[in-house]
């Protein structure tokens, strides 16, 4: 098992760097320096800001797929989460795997993973549509288990059954997200 500190660490690859930003920062410019050693390798300055809404996705540049999952409640209560999405090697891509909503009695809900949003104002608002359908958000803010990581819980209307390739549209405060697309069988 790892040490709890081990996953506040810096994720470094050679075209990508994650690590948090410290709660509390006041908004405006700061500088973020890469250090290899004690040696600056590379230094840029960011914009902090109290939300700046996003969405994940699998291909990780903001486009199609959200990194996302859907959670089913049964009727005699069990739940059961599956995937909306996987990888085909065939095609050397992401494919969206199409969200059936099953029998009536089952109720579907679709957590999205993203950041930017958990210091938003509850009293503002947000919103959320699936092609031109509002849908109900139940909850937005901090993923439980992945440091960093927002969530935002939707509940998918049956009104959606059919629909197929569907555009995602979240906003937070008024700011949008990036659109993402679903499939719904």
């Amino acid at each position: 098992m790892s040490h709890p500190e081990e996953s506040r660490r810096p994720v470094v690859a050679p075209t990508q760097i994650n690590y948090l930003i410290p709660a509390g920062l006041a908004e405006g410019g700061a500088v973020v320096k890469v250090l290899e050693g004690s040696r600056v390798v590379r230094a840029g300055i960011i914009q902090i800001r109290r939300i700046a809404p996003s969405i994940f996705t699998v291909t990780a540049d903001g486009k199609g797929i959200p990194a996302a999952f859907i959670q089913r409640v049964k009727a005699d209560g069990d739940s059961v989460y599956e995937l909306i999405s996987r990888f085909d090697a065939t095609t050397n891509r992401h494919v969206e795997t199409p969200i059936d909503l099953g029998p009536e009695t089952d109720r579907v809900f679709l957590s999205l993973l993203g950041t930017g949003l958990r210091n938003r104002d509850p009293a503002k608002g947000i919103t959320a549509k699936i092609g031109d359908t509002p849908v109900e958000v139940l909850y937005a803010g901090l993923q439980p288990t992945l440091p960093g990581v927002d969530q935002i819980n939707l509940a998918l209307p049956r009104s959606l059954l059919g629909r197929g390739k569907s555009n995602v549209n979240i906003a937070v405060e008024g700011e949008s997200t990036n659109t993402v697309q679903i499939n719904i069988k």
